[in-house]
């Protein structure tokens, strides 16, 4: 079992997309599961049928800088939201960020960094780069890369990793009020790097959601 974030807008009836990326065979280091579910699910035709649980998790974006935790709650109205995704960590900030960018009356700002290791490897590069483009003064991003572009123009604002302290105090928003930073991505990056940087930076620990 693997769990997978739909990328479909919220107001869809019917049917919802996962975007899922599909893992080579490669050395077990490299891909530890042998890409096993990502596949399988690459050998299936339309029409075929799988077995789905949920949906899970902790909280719900209500629209509009409005969030809710499951079990806890409404958070105080987020006006400025940061969002750190490392790999396919960034497939639950998709529906996330369609949610919010094509809503003409949410005006909550965005700030996001991507992880990677190259520039071949971000998911949904250029619906990103679109957001960035035409939602200038709403959404902005940077591409953290462990290995420079293919090319000068392959990726645009971009930073040599590995993801640090200092490349997330400069693009992500202050710790102030209104102020939320969702995190998603592998657990080692998340405990080791992600929130620990966070709290130096000023963070409070009900400012910042890994999942």
């Amino acid at each position: 079992m693997r769990p997978y974030t739909p990328v479909t807008h919220c107001n869809k009836r019917g049917s919802f997309d996962i975007m899922v990326k599909i893992y080579g065979t490669g050395p077990p280091a490299q891909f530890p599961n042998k890409g096993s579910m990502s596949q399988f699910l690459n050998t299936l035709r339309p029409g075929a049928k799988v077995q789905i649980q949920g949906p899970k998790g902790r909280f719900v974006y209500e629209g509009r800088g409005r969030f809710a935790l499951i079990d806890d709650g409404h958070l105080p109205l987020v006006t400025r939201l940061g969002l750190v995704a490392a790999g396919t960590g960034v497939t639950p900030m998709l529906q996330l960020l369609r949610h919010i960018l094509s809503d003409d009356i949410d005006q909550t700002r965005v700030y996001m960094i991507d992880v990677n290791t190259s520039d071949k490897d971000i998911i949904a590069r250029l619906e990103l780069d679109e957001y960035a483009k035409g939602f200038d003064h709403q959404f902005s991003i940077c591409h953290v890369l462990s290995q420079p572009p293919s090319s000068e123009d392959a990726v645009q604002n971009y930073e040599a990793g590995p993801l640090s302290r200092e490349i997330m105090e400069q693009y992500l928003p202050t710790p102030d009020y209104g102020v939320l930073v969702l995190c998603c991505g592998p657990p080692s990056l998340i405990n080791d790097v992600i929130k620990p940087a966070l709290m130096q930076i000023g963070y409070k620990p009900h400012q910042v959601l890994c999942y």
